[in-house]
Order: C-alpha cells, then sequence, then structure tokens
C-alpha cells in the first residue's frame, strides 16, 4: 500500500539555499501556489555554523524543510580546493538534517549533489519514518546540465572559434582548396545531425531510466519495512539480478 502523498497545504517550508538555480526554482513554484515559504540569507543564517541553524530551526520551527544549498565553483576551484567543498557541504547537509530532526519537522528534502550519492541511501536506512528520502530526475538531469555547462560548451566554444579561425587562414592560403573543403563541409555534417538527432533521444531516454531506478530505490530502503511486510523482497531482488 502506497504512502499516502504529504501535504505542503498550511506548511511552513524552508528552503535553503534559495539564492541558487535549483532553491530559486522550488521558491518561485511553492510561492506561485501560495505556500508560507522560509528563507535566510547567508548574512542571516551561516549553514556551515552549527549552533547558528540550531537557534534558528529552534526559533522558525519549519515543519517542511528543503536542502538545496551547497557550496559550488567552476572546474579551476573544485580541482584547486576539494576538501573545503567537500568539508562545507556536509557540514551543511549534517546541520540542516540534525535541526531539522531536533525541532520535530515533518518532512526533509535533501537535494546536494556534492554528497547525495554517499548520504541518502545511508539516511534511508537510518532515519526511518517520518523522513522519505526520494532521488528524482533532478539528481540525474542536474548533474547531465552541470556537466554540459562546466565542460561540453567551453570546449564548444574552443572548438568553434578554432574552425573559424582555421577557415580564414586556409582561405588566405589556397582559397581554392578552401573553397573545396566548404562544399563539401555539408557532406560531413549531415550524418551527424541525423544521427546526433537519435543519440540524443537515447540520451534522454537513458536519463528517464536511470531517474526511475534511483528513485525505485531509494522507496525500497525508505519503505523497506513495507517491504518486509509484503514479503517482496525476492521480487527486488530479481529486478537487480
Amino acid at each position: 500500500m502506497a504512502a499516502p502523498v504529504y501535504s505542503l497545504k498550511g506548511k511552513r517550508i524552508f528552503v535553503a539555499g534559495h539564492r541558487g538555480m535549483v532553491g530559486g526554482a522550488i521558491v518561485r513554484n511553492l510561492k506561485a501556489a501560495g505556500h508560507d515559504v522560509l528563507t535566510a540569507s547567508r548574512e542571516e543564517l551561516d549553514l556551515t555554523r552549527q549552533e547558528q541553524v540550531e537557534k534558528w530551526f529552534d526559533r522558525h520551527r519549519p515543519q517542511a524543510v528543503v536542502v538545496a544549498a551547497a557550496r559550488v565553483g567552476g572546474i579551476h576551484a573544485n580541482n584547486s580546493f576539494p576538501k573545503d567543498f567537500l568539508f562545507d557541504n556536509l557540514a551543511i547537509a549534517n546541520n540542516c538534517i540534525d535541526a531539522a530532526w531536533r525541532s520535530g519537522a515533518e518532512k526533509l528534502l535533501f537535494y546536494q549533489l556534492a554528497v547525495s550519492a554517499v548520504c541518502l541511501p545511508i539516511l534511508s536506512l537510518a532515519l526511518g519514518e517520518p523522513w522519505v528520502w526520494r532521488m528524482s530526475a533532478m539528481a540525474a538531469g542536474s548533474l547531465l546540465l552541470q556537466t554540459v555547462i562546466g565542460s561540453s560548451l567551453s570546449l564548444f566554444l574552443r572548438n568553434g572559434l578554432m574552425v573559424i579561425g582555421g577557415i580564414v587562414l586556409l582561405f588566405i592560403t589556397n582559397p581554392k582548396l578552401t573553397s573545396i573543403v566548404v562544399v563539401a563541409l555539408p557532406l560531413v555534417l549531415a550524418p551527424i545531425l541525423i544521427f546526433g538527432r537519435r543519440v540524443r533521444s537515447l540520451s534522454r531516454q537513458s536519463q528517464d531510466r536511470i531517474a526511475d531506478v534511483g528513485s525505485y530505490v531509494s522507496e525500497t530502503l525508505g519503505q523497506i519495512k513495507t517491504v518486509q511486510a509484503y514479503n517482496h523482497q525476492g521480487q527486488d531482488e530479481q529486478r537487480f539480478a
């Protein structure tokens, strides 16, 4: 029997990380739906400071918590200070989870790519009801978006500039040969564009399947008592055999 859907009507909802891309989108949608949304700026609340977080939660007592806050940076920053990023993000996660539990929050949605892959399975097993941890397409999709914006886009821009510069130099060196290359270019690009659409469709399907698997695993671990009560372990094991 599926667990009832948690209603946010009349609940105080705290969104940590409301200035970020994900947190901002969540806040906009919640406010558009007429919900009571609580936010705190970095100046008001440093999520890496346990004492500050505990005092804020004790004072405002949110009933639902969305943790979308994290220390973020570019490729260079992550490569240069990996320990600092991981330490701060773990501190943010630990402080928000502990303070939410101590203040009596009813639900918590944990969304933080830096540590979610490590923490979610452990937290799902350890905390139990009423804490239901759900993975969704947001994690898989946002990770892909981060990869595209962080690396693929920069490579595309760099290669595009190199192609334009190379064509200009070829025209200066040998206009006739360059004209032949330009005429033949569509014959090379046409198969790439045709097969690229197919690859894009397969990639989208793959992302959806990854999200489905993650959601199923999270639901199974979060509701392990229900799985055992209905003796469903065998069916679950076969799905991942």
